[in-house]
C-alpha cells in the first residue's frame, strides 16, 4: 500500500464503487469548505487485511495530523471496527462509521448493526447510513477538528449556511382548531 502525505481527515472506503456516493453527498466539499485536507483510500477489511494494517499503521504515525477517519462500508460493514481495532491508544484518530445500502434488506440491516453494535470502548462513532450518514460524518470530522481550531469551526459553519434547510414552524392548539370549526 503506497504511503501518502498526511491529511487531517482520511476517508477509507471498502470498494471503488463507493466513491460516487461520497461525491453525491458532498463529503469532499464539506471538508474542503472547512479548510481541512482529506485523503481517500480504497481498502477492504475482508480482502485486504494486510494492506489495511499497513494503512492504519501509517495513520497512527501521522496521528498529529490525521485526527479523523471516515470509514465507509456496505454489506457486513466490518471496515470501521477493523480500523479502530488496529489503532489503539490515546492519540488514535476518531473513527466515524457510515453504513452504505446495497439494495438487499438483510445486507443493509447487517451494515447498520455492524456500525452501531461494537464492543465497549471501541473508538467508533456511528454516523448513520447512505447520503445523510456521509454528510454527518464529514460534518462531525470537521466539528471534532474544530474543537481545537476555532477557524475550522467558523469555516464549517459558513460553508454549510447555504445548505441548511429551515424547518417550518407550526403551532397548533385546541383554540385554533375551534376557530377553524367556527369559520366552517
Amino acid at each position: 500500500m503506497p504511503y501518502s502525505k498526511a491529511h487531517q481527515v482520511e476517508i477509507v472506503i471498502g470498494s471503488k464503487s463507493d466513491e460516487p456516493k461520497l461525491e453525491e453527498a458532498g463529503v469532499f466539499e464539506i471538508i474542503k469548505g472547512a479548510g481541512l485536507t482529506w485523503g481517500l483510500s480504497v481498502c477492504s477489511a475482508h480482502r485486504n487485511d494486510h494492506d489495511l494494517t499497513e494503512l492504519c499503521t501509517q495513520f497512527m504515525h501521522q496521528a498529529k495530523t490525521t485526527r479523523a477517519i471516515i470509514a465507509v462500508a456496505g454489506k457486513a460493514a466490518a471496515l470501521p471496527g477493523a480500523i479502530a481495532a488496529k489503532m489503539q491508544g490515546p492519540n488514535a484518530p476518531f473513527v466515524l462509521a457510515v453504513a452504505l445500502s446495497t439494495g438487499d434488506f438483510y445486507d443493509d440491516q447487517a451494515a447498520v448493526l455492524a456500525t452501531l453494535c461494537l464492543p465497549d470502548g471501541c473508538n467508533v462513532f456511528g454516523c448513520g447510513r447512505d447520503k445523510a450518514g456521509l454528510k454527518t460524518a464529514a460534518m462531525m470530522a470537521c466539528k471534532l477538528l474544530g474543537e481545537s481550531n476555532r477557524d475550522v469551526a467558523a469555516r464549517l459553519w459558513n460553508s454549510l449556511s447555504g445548505q441548511r434547510k429551515q424547518a417550518e414552524i407550526h403551532y397548533r392548539t385546541s383554540e385554533t382548531e375551534m376557530e377553524k370549526e367556527k369559520k366552517l
